[in-house]
């Protein structure tokens, strides 16, 4: 009994001391991964926005992140590299396997919702820079909600995929909840639909001078996010109020009075 006792922590000992050694090769190659593709991505960047005469591909080769990439093939690498481990039954190390696998899936996850989020970002830089250039049709409401929806989405099928459930189960757990949702992203929720609307009906876009009496506010609108906007004054002065004071308040646009004068 006590040589097998021995012969079994000997073994357990060896198939401490492999996955040990494996976790650090997978370590080390997908760290070389991991820099291999971002020094690549951004070596190519210049001569494909030199060489390529589409406009939508040069601003990619000019916008596009390397160390987004580089963590897309390093996940893969150690979602891969973890299957290697020799895992045992009522192991301390089966458990800490399991954590790694986890861990590896929501680094797969979370760095696919980043690379999705910024390519929206570039294809709407890209209509910006050539095809808005009078900042008249601001696509930039309708792309902070596609991006919200996006990540909603994909927090939920991360939620499905962990805890092994349907995604009518999560969507039925998220109407219950749904008013303190409501409640917490208030101000996120009216500024998304506010966003859109002044977008619509014109109300401001990025550019111009508006006016709102109620709060003394006048200046020049720089930015127009889901949960403000940006104003710079006169006096140079950077001021940011909510989103939907855009629609709730009385906002005056000297857009009218630029083409009065310059008739």
């Amino acid at each position: 009994m006590l040589s097998r006792s021995i012969a079994s922590d000997v073994t357990q000992f060896e198939n401490f001391i492999t996955n040990m050694l494996i976790l650090f090769g997978v370590a080390v190659i997908t760290l070389f991964i991991y820099y291999f593709v971002k020094s690549v991505v951004k070596k190519s960047q210049r001569s494909i926005a030199g060489y390529s005469k589409n406009l939508l591909v040069k601003t990619f080769a000019n916008n596009i992140h390397g160390n987004l990439l580089g963590n897309l093939f390093a996940s893969i690498t150690l979602i891969i590299g973890e299957q290697f481990l020799q895992i045992h039954n009522n192991t301390i190390f089966s458990y800490f396997a399991i954590v790694i696998r986890y861990c590896s899936f929501l680094y797969l996850f979370i760095t696919i919702l980043l690379l999705l989020t910024h390519i929206i970002d570039i294809l709407h830089r890209h209509y910006e820079i050539h095809y808005n250039t009078k900042n008249i049709y601001s696509m930039k409401p309708y792309v902070n909600l596609a991006t919200v929806i996006m990540w909603i989405l994909g927090v939920m099928l991360i939620i499905a995929f962990f805890t092994k459930t349907s995604l009518i189960t999560i969507f039925a757990s998220i109407g219950a909840v749904s008013a303190i949702i409501l409640l917490l992203f208030k101000d996120t929720l009216l500024g998304i639909i506010s966003s859109i609307q002044a977008s619509i009906s014109h109300i401001a876009t990025v550019g111009e001078r508006i006016e709102i009496e109620k709060y003394n506010l006048d200046g020049e609108i720089i930015d127009i996010s889901m949960s403000s906007v940006k104003m710079k004054s006169f006096d140079n002065l950077l001021i940011t109020f909510p989103t939907y004071m855009l629609t709730s308040e009385v906002v005056k646009n000297h857009r009218l009075i630029k083409v009065c004068n310059s008739r």
